[in-house]
């Protein structure tokens, strides 16, 4: 089975591509990591091409494709899941959807009760418990998108809580002060984004499944500032005045 991956929801975006026959990833992977976020718009097709291409494979080939559909980063998020539309819409294709904070718990690489943090601004984060095992993460509750300190007051408290991600750094102090010695902050990961969406992803792929292109959608949690301004009037009154659109009751 021939695979790509990608991750563009979170600060570094990464793209995997592997080939194997089991969900123990057991196989050949070469990656790609961008530290800066902004290289997805203009680098992440280059890069694919040239994992295929040193691969020999064409994206004909591919059996399937795992995306990250958040939440995370807005942008991220609309570039990954476009891309990924676009190979689909090219010519038949497996697309199997991961949430971003499955794939941050599983490449924390951590077992035990890991809480999956992504810093989501204005002092809140995206935000989802999990039970890992070796190769697995069994979710707890809903995500959500709360007040770091609020959100891991609501875990379970008999035991350490494993938190990573971009939340858990940038939170560090407040969720060391919610969780007293139970807090073990993770500032790295045992796999990239990507690597960490195949092996969320794989288990899937190789039961058959996959998400119709139709139903594949970024899962943002919160409305950009943008829609938000646009419709509080912060922003945009000229053209909303040309266009006949009143805040308060409705476009026209």
């Amino acid at each position: 089975m021939k695979v790509l991956a990608i991750d563009t929801s979170l600060d570094t975006v990464s793209a995997v591509v592997w080939e194997g026959e089991d969900s123990a990833l057991r196989g050949t992977m070469d990656e790609v990591v961008f530290a800066e976020r902004g290289a997805a718009s203009r680098e992440l097709l280059p890069a694919i091409d040239r994992l295929l291409k040193a691969r020999g494979w064409t994206v004909a080939q591919l059996d399937g494709v795992v995306v990250t559909i958040g939440p995370g980063s807005f942008t991220g998020l609309r570039i990954g899941v476009s891309f990924v539309k676009g190979l689909a819409a090219a010519r038949p294709l497996r697309v199997i959807a991961v949430g971003t904070l499955d794939v941050v718990a599983v490449a924390s690489g951590q077992s035990g009760l890991v809480a999956a943090l992504v810093d989501a601004g204005r002092g809140e984060v995206y935000a989802r418990a999990f039970e890992c095992h070796a190769g697995g993460a069994a979710p707890i509750g809903d995500e959500s998108l709360a007040l770091p300190d609020a959100w891991v007051a609501t875990l379970p408290a008999d035991e350490a809580v494993y938190c990573v991600g971009s939340g858990a750094v940038r939170h560090a102090d407040a969720l060391c002060a919610a969780l007293g010695a139970r807090a073990v902050i993770l500032s790295e990961t045992v796999m990239s984004a990507a690597a960490g969406a195949l092996r969320v992803g794989l288990p899937r792929l190789l039961a058959g499944e996959h998400t119709p292109v139709g139903a594949l959608l970024p899962r943002y949690l919160r409305r950009s500032t943008a829609e938000t301004n646009w419709e509080s009037g912060v922003v945009g009154s000229r053209q909303r005045k040309l266009l006949g659109w009143d805040p308060a009751h409705g476009r026209t």
